[in-house]
């Protein structure tokens, strides 16, 4: 085709797009005035010319074989914008890159006479404010999950504000006897004593009375304390060299008072050569005496609580409290040690916790770099494990925690 048949292309100056038409040989055979305005290159300057030399890039094969396939009369081919922002470089007044979407196809002008006919659209504009639809369409989607997120975390809180509703009702009922029971106890000791001679026996029966539900008031309060401390993270530890033993045989003597009252043996078995540890003394003691104290609540009259330490093959103290208990049901295990667990039961003679113990010690333990266990059957006994490491606590637990 010569460049004098060019004039049968002049229609296409007209279109509001860009135009550019080449032979098999890539001459350049129209070049309309949008294409002309947008790339600055006048039609005299690049009419006649090979157009991949002059737009080398589109040598390229993802290009040049795709105009081949359109020679040989395949059909259109459009080249997205998302793939290939532009075809011909051109600037917009405020020097962005003028985002084009090319079709090309082929156009048979004579017999075995093919032209190739690139269209250009400018979409610039259809181009931002597909990005501003897609960018609010994300922002809504943020917002929308961002809202499904906040209402479920108030139905979570609304949850946990029944449950700790739940929950502050079981404790002021726990309260309401654990206390009132001790404190009535401490009142009708006081008034027999004030009605009492100068019967020596008979004052030192009550003031022991006195002192031993006391103590367990103490002891009931200072759970109440500890708990509410391990929960904020404000337990403080203080370290020092420890013999394990001595804590465990110092909790056998403090429990070995109420086990008799039960008929219950408590035995211990310790190795000779368990080396010091460093431990918080007070609170281990706390420990034991919570393990000691639960196996006798829950063992009958006649039975037996063994104590046994021993150090394992990686070097950790193994604690292991065993009874000849009631046990626990299987489905409670998962639960034991949470605080006022549904799990809570009166001990063989009676006995009401405060829903604490297992739960404090599980605390204690922890804070200690340990763990522990528990194996059980309903009807065959208890056995709770502490493994604790035998180098003691790490420096670090020896700031507020």
């Amino acid at each position: 085709m010569s460049l004098s048949s060019v004039s049968q292309f002049d229609i296409l100056q007209h279109i509001p797009l860009g135009i550019c038409t080449v032979n098999r040989e890539y001459t350049v055979l129209s070049w309309n005035k949008p294409l002309q305005n947008w790339t600055n290159t006048a039609f005299d300057d690049i009419v006649g010319r090979n157009l991949l030399e002059y737009y080398p890039h589109l040598d390229a094969p993802r290009y040049k074989s795709r105009f081949e396939l359109a020679f040989e009369g395949g059909a259109p081919y459009v080249f997205s914008p998302q793939l290939h922002p532009y075809f011909f470089p051109s600037l917009l007044p405020n020097g962005q890159q003028r985002i084009q979407r090319t079709t090309v196809v082929s156009h048979t002008v004579a017999a075995d006479n093919r032209v190739l006919i690139m269209c250009v659209q400018d979409v610039t504009s259809m181009m931002s404010q597909l990005q501003t639809i897609q960018e609010l369409q994300r922002t809504t989607v943020q917002e929308v999950e961002a809202r499904k997120q906040a209402l479920q975390e108030l139905e979570e809180a609304n949850s946990h504000l029944v449950e700790y509703g739940k929950e502050k009702d079981r404790i002021m009922q726990i309260l309401s006897h654990d206390l009132r029971s001790p404190i009535s106890g401490i009142r009708i000791a006081a008034e027999l004593i004030g009605r009492s001679s100068a019967d020596t026996a008979f004052v030192d029966e009550f003031s022991t009375m006195i002192v031993r539900v006391s103590d367990s008031l103490i002891e009931l309060i200072n759970n109440f304390l500890d708990m509410a401390r391990t929960s904020d993270g404000k337990v403080i530890l203080h370290p020092e060299e420890c013999d394990i033993r001595e804590i465990a045989l110092r909790a056998v003597e403090v429990l070995g008072v109420l086990a008799t009252s039960k008929n219950i043996s408590i035995s211990t078995s310790f190795p000779e050569d368990i080396p010091m540890i460093v431990l918080d003394h007070s609170k281990m003691l706390q420990v034991f005496t919570n393990l000691l104290s639960n196996a006798v609540k829950f063992t009958l009259s006649g039975g037996a609580i063994s104590l046994r330490i021993e150090i394992d093959a990686t070097e950790n103290v193994l604690v292991h409290v065993a009874d000849t208990g009631i046990g626990i049901p299987e489905e409670y295990l998962p639960m034991l040690f949470e605080p006022f667990g549904r799990h809570q039961r009166k001990g063989t003679a009676g006995e009401r916790g405060t829903g604490l113990g297992m739960s404090l010690v599980k605390s204690l333990v922890e804070l200690h770099g340990g763990s522990i266990s528990v194996r059980s059957e309903a009807g065959k006994g208890t056995t709770f494990t502490l493994c604790l490491p035998l180098t003691g606590i790490d420096d670090g637990h020896q700031e507020e925690l």
